[in-house]
């Protein structure tokens, strides 16, 4: 007699279904109850990619997406919905050389890795007050983690979490179950990014920033400064010097500008973006695992190299082998290794 066999999809949006009945009767915090309920599971069992896609897109109606135009999980499939208790079940598939920015988050649960593996740096933002619109403090590591197929972690709501994953193979897959939220909720807050070591603002801008960046881009485009009325408009903004960055700019100008922030902060902006150079130019998990080590551990130029070997159980011998291997591999064009040679990341060379 024929037994039906349930797919891994439908176990997973059955398991769903449970954990409502568990949020009618549990008052901790979601995210809590997300990390205890996912760390009970085995996600890995029966797990096929291609089956999971296939199976469904064979549902009808398809379950509600969050938002089916965003780029962000690249693609990214919503595979369970809950309306009564506002929280999804989100697969992020992760293809190439991608790592998140730094941010917080709107939203609060855990997520698990499926495919592939990632390392999550975690960091405080030493300012007086987080809760403001824009905020310039300082930007410090705290933690790293190296996160394989089947661990769990949770996100907490807000800034309790400030955190940058980079995902290590191609393609890398995660599993997210967090809460939805929306400007009209009164427990909505604002997601912010952190970069340059120095600023925290927003996600999303209003249009009156675009505006405002608009007349920046129109003196940029002539290779002129900014009068400083305009460009203290943008300034404390992430995007805007995302925008900079990608626009060209000569160098001396972009050390002009970066000086109405800190005496610093052009310095912080060659490192971050040698760290995207290096994690850009390689497909090698290997090397990008290391490197967000190394990462991690350097200040100053110089990385400690004893507690890379520590944290990855492997020999300073063969950490310094591996770097020697990997940046030979990577084959930097002339622009890029003038950049990363300008950076803490020197000693690579």
């Amino acid at each position: 007699m024929y037994k039906y066999k349930m797919s891994w999809l439908e176990k997973t949006r059955d398991w769903c279904k449970e954990l409502e009945q568990i949020l009618a009767k549990d008052t901790r915090t979601f995210s809590k109850i997300a990390f205890d309920e996912m760390s009970k599971r085995n996600f890995l069992d029966g797990y096929d990619g291609e089956k999971c896609i296939r199976d469904f897109m064979a549902i009808k109606p398809t379950p509600k997406q969050v938002d089916p135009r965003s780029q962000f999980g690249a693609p990214a499939f919503t595979l369970f919905f809950s309306e009564r208790f506002n929280f999804v079940l989100d697969m992020y598939n992760w293809h190439g050389s991608v790592h998140t920015s730094i941010h917080n988050h709107f939203f609060e649960g855990s997520f698990t890795v499926l495919e592939g593996s990632s390392v999550e740096t975690i960091y405080d933002f030493e300012c007086e007050n987080l809760e403001f619109e824009l905020v310039r403090g300082d930007l410090i590591k705290n933690k790293c983690f190296y996160i394989q197929p089947g661990e769990v972690r949770e996100i907490p709501r807000g800034n309790q979490l400030i955190h940058r994953v980079v995902h290590l193979e191609n393609p890398t897959v995660s599993l997210v179950l967090r809460t939805v939220a929306s400007k009209g909720d009164n427990s909505y807050i604002q997601q912010k990014q952190f970069k340059f070591g120095e600023i925290a603002s927003p996600v999303s801008l209003d249009e009156q920033y675009y505006i405002n960046l608009n007349s920046v881009k129109w003196f940029v485009a002539r290779g002129k400064i900014p009068p400083p009325s305009i460009f203290q408009k943008v300034k404390d903004y992430v995007k805007t010097w995302e925008y900079l960055i990608s626009s060209k700019i000569d160098d001396l100008t972009l050390q002009k500008l970066c000086m109405s922030v800190s005496p610093t902060f052009y310095q912080n902006i060659v490192d971050i973006v040698a760290t995207q150079i290096i994690l850009q130019n390689t497909d090698s998990p290997d090397f990008k695992k290391l490197f967000c080590f190394i990462d991690f551990f350097t200040k100053d130029g110089q990385a400690d190299l004893f507690k890379i070997s520590n944290k990855m159980n492997i020999d300073q011998t063969q950490v310094r082998k591996m770097l020697h291997s990997f940046v030979q591999d990577l084959k930097l064009s002339d622009e890029s290794l003038a950049m990363v040679k300008r950076s803490k990341f020197k000693f690579l060379y």
